[in-house]
C-alpha cells in the first residue's frame, strides 16, 4: 500500500489479556480497504483474543486500536459494530432456538436502510443458499455444521459490515465444506468487503489472503506478503508440514 493511504484497521503497540493474564504483547498490524489479512498462530497464541480486543469484549493494558483513523479502543461492541465492524465467530455460535430467519433478523440490528432494504437483503441471502431458504422456519440447532456455518457467515452480512472478522471458518466442517467457505470468503472479499481471517488451515489462508501475520505467544514474530510467507521456512516447519 502507498505510504498515504490510510489503513482500515490499525492495531498499535496493543496489550490485552484477561483478568491478570496478559495474551497480547505489543501486537501491531493493519489492514487496509479491500484486503484480505489472515493472523496465524499456533493454539494460545492470541489470535482469539486479537479479534476480542477489536471488538472491544476486553480491557486494554495498553496501546491502540483505529478504524478508519478513529480510535475505537474504549468503546463498547455496540457501538464498535455499528461503525460497521462485523464478526463470525468461532464455533458459529447461532441462536439454536430461533429461526434460520429469525437468526438473519438478529444480524441486521443496527442498520437504518428500512425493512424493505433488509428483506431485499434476506430474499438474496436465500437465493444464494438455497438449502436455508428451505429450512427458513426452522430453528437454527437443527441445522449441519455446514448449514450454520453458512448461516452464521449470512447473518453477519446481514449488517453490511464494512470490515468482516472470521475467527477460524473451517473449524469442525469435513474437507468439501471447507472449500465451499472458502469459495464463500473469496466471493464476500470481491464484493468488496476487507476481510480479516484467522484460521487453522495456514495454507488455505495464505492462498486466499494478500498478507498475513503471525502470532507467537502474543506477539507478532513475522509478518508479509501471501507468497513470502508460504515460502517462508519458519511457516513451512510450523504450519505447513515442513
Amino acid at each position: 500500500m502507498p505510504p498515504e493511504a490510510q489503513a482500515l484497521l490499525e492495531l498499535r503497540d496493543l496489550c490485552a489479556g484477561w483478568g491478570q493474564v496478559q495474551v497480547l504483547h505489543e501486537v501491531n498490524l493493519e489492514l487496509y480497504e479491500g484486503e484480505i489479512v489472515c493472523l496465524l498462530g499456533g493454539n494460545a497464541s492470541g489470535k482469539t483474543t486479537t479479534m476480542n480486543a477489536i471488538l472491544g469484549m476486553l480491557s486494554l493494558c495498553s496501546g491502540e486500536i483505529r478504524l478508519a483513523g478513529e480510535r475505537i479502543s474504549g468503546l463498547s461492541p455496540p457501538e464498535i459494530m455499528a461503525r460497521g465492524v462485523a464478526i463470525v465467530p468461532e464455533g458459529r455460535r447461532i441462536f439454536p432456538r430461533l429461526s434460520v430467519a429469525e437468526n438473519l433478523e438478529l444480524g441486521a440490528w443496527g442498520r437504518q436502510d428500512g425493512a424493505k432494504a433488509l428483506q431485499q437483503d434476506i430474499e438474496r441471502t436465500f437465493a444464494r443458499f438455497p438449502r436455508l431458504a428451505e429450512r427458513a422456519r426452522q430453528m437454527a440447532g437443527t441445522l449441519s455444521g455446514g448449514e450454520q456455518q453458512m448461516l452464521a457467515i449470512s447473518r453477519a452480512l446481514l449488517g453490511r459490515p464494512r470490515l468482516l472478522l472470521l475467527d477460524e471458518p473451517s473449524m469442525g466442517l469435513a474437507p468439501a465444506l471447507v472449500d465451499e467457505v472458502f469459495d464463500l470468503i473469496r466471493e464476500i472479499h470481491d464484493a468488496g468487503t476487507t476481510i480479516f481471517l484467522v484460521e487453522q488451515n495456514a495454507r488455505m489462508a495464505l492462498e486466499l489472503a494478500c498478507r498475513g501475520y503471525v502470532l507467537q505467544q502474543g506477539r507478532v514474530i513475522l509478518q508479509g506478503t501471501s507468497s513470502e510467507l508460504l515460502n517462508s521456512t519458519a511457516v513451512q516447519e510450523a504450519y505447513l508440514g515442513g
